[in-house]
This record gives structure tokens, C-alpha cells and sequence, in this order.
């Protein structure tokens, strides 16, 4: 569920807190990504019944277009627009962390011309989630 958040009683801003990961969940995770990584997809129709009591046995994980237009649908106009709002203040926010191409070019007895150019990879911070909007295909 969808809770809003009223900043205006703290006057706009949200205290940073310290984040303390647990050993045993970091542990736990690790296993759980290397079972994925070793058995596929399998292992997420096992988890998601065992976490989320989801059988995906059948259906599988993935959506189905008509399942996503069926959702689509079926969400309120209001949270389609504030996630899409959340969807593209994520991708600036991804954006930014790509490194940026520079270079630096020195004259003189000891010339020198260094450089960095970043290629990102295409699975750099990848938005999980989908536009609801349109696209043409």
C-alpha cells in the first residue's frame, strides 16, 4: 500500500538516517542471488512460494502483454502518473552516475595527454520498473 508522505511537518526534508545491514541478511541474500545464478529461474518459482505464497508454477514469472494492459488498465490515472514521475527521476538519477568522458593535454619537455572515456555497458542502473506510458514500437 501506498502511503503519502508529508514533508511540510519537517520542514520539507527527510533526516538522514545510518543504514546498518545485517550480516545474516547479506549472508542470505548472497546464497539466494548465487542459487539464481546457478539454477535459473527455477529458483524464483521456488522463493516466490515460499516468500509470497505466489505458485508460479504454471504462469512462470514473466508478464504477458495482455496481463500488463490488463494492469494498466486497472491502475488509477493518478498513480500511473506518479510513477511514471518516480520511473524518470530514477533515470536522472542513473544518468548521473555514468561516468563522464574528460581529458587533460599538457605541452612542454614532458608531454602528456591522459584521457577517460566510459562506454556504460547497457546494464548500468537499469530502471526495474516499466513506463506506463505509451511507446511506439
Amino acid at each position: 500500500m501506498l502511503e503519502l508522505l508529508d514533508l511540510r511537518e519537517r520542514g520539507g526534508r527527510l533526516e538522514p538516517s545510518k543504514l546498518e545491514i545485517d550480516p545474516a541478511t547479506t549472508e542470505i541474500v548472497r546464497q539466494i542471488l548465487q542459487r539464481v545464478f546457478v539454477e535459473g529461474d527455477d529458483v524464483l518459482v521456488e522463493l516466490s512460494k515460499l516468500f509470497d505464497g505466489a505458485d508460479l508454477s504454471r504462469s512462470g514469472i514473466l508478464v504477458t502483454e495482455r496481463e500488463f494492459a490488463h494492469a494498466e488498465r486497472e491502475t488509477p490515472a493518478e498513480l500511473r502518473t506518479a510513477i511514471d514521475a518516480l520511473i524518470d527521476r530514477l533515470r536522472g538519477f542513473c544518468d548521473r552516475q555514468i561516468p563522464r568522458e574528460w581529458w587533460d593535454e599538457r605541452e612542454g619537455s614532458a608531454s602528456a595527454r591522459s584521457s577517460v572515456r566510459s562506454r556504460p555497458s547497457g546494464a548500468t542502473c537499469r530502471a526495474a520498473a516499466r513506463s506506463t506510458r505509451r511507446r511506439s514500437r
